[in-house]
């Protein structure tokens, strides 16, 4: 019986976040049936897309509150699809106002979520730690102090992952 996996890439920065970990996850798992939202490499892996990462993008505050009522629709569809395929694991990568939203409806219908790529919350809205502990199975973090930033702020399983750039521009780097 194959199985569903929910990934949610809804900005191209998450998308190419995805490609540090996804096709070896696709390789490994032939029967892992993906779908959500992202881009043409995420369909070039099999990803169905129900939307794309141009659907979702916008650029101004003004695009933003124009698009609310896609945003709710989407995320509707979005759970429709989730229970309808009994899916049992999810997989967001950064886009936090949606994807922070979508976590705790997934966490109430006893879905996994992964988070890849921790908000900022370091930044600015430090207590989305505690939205995070609350929501999330896993969070992944890419820079080196984050994972101890959250696991300070109550955020048990958190793990630590190489940074994207750190993967693409490694001989570039190690050569500075």
């Amino acid at each position: 019986m194959n199985e569903n996996c929910l990934i949610i890439a809804g900005e191209k920065s998450g998308e190419d976040h995805s490609m540090t970990f996804l096709p070896e996850i696709v390789e490994q798992n032939p029967d892992l049936i993906f779908f959500g939202v992202g881009g043409d490499k995420l369909k070039s892996l099999g990803v169905e897309l129900l939307y794309t990462t141009t659907d979702f993008s916008s650029v101004s505050i003004t695009e933003v509150l124009g698009k609310l009522k896609f945003y709710f629709k989407a995320m509707d569809h979005i759970i429709y699809e989730v229970k309808k395929r009994k899916c049992k694991t999810a997989i967001l990568v950064d886009f936090q106002g949606f994807n922070l939203k979508l976590s705790k409806k997934l966490k109430k219908m006893g879905v996994n979520v992964l988070y890849y790529v921790a908000p900022q919350a370091w930044v600015w809205k430090p207590w989305r730690a505690k939205a995070l502990e609350k929501s999330v199975h896993t969070l992944f973090t890419i820079l080196p102090f984050e994972k101890k930033w959250f696991q300070d702020r109550g955020v048990k399983k958190v793990k630590g992952v190489i940074h994207p750039l750190m993967l693409e521009y490694k001989d570039e780097i190690s050569n500075t």
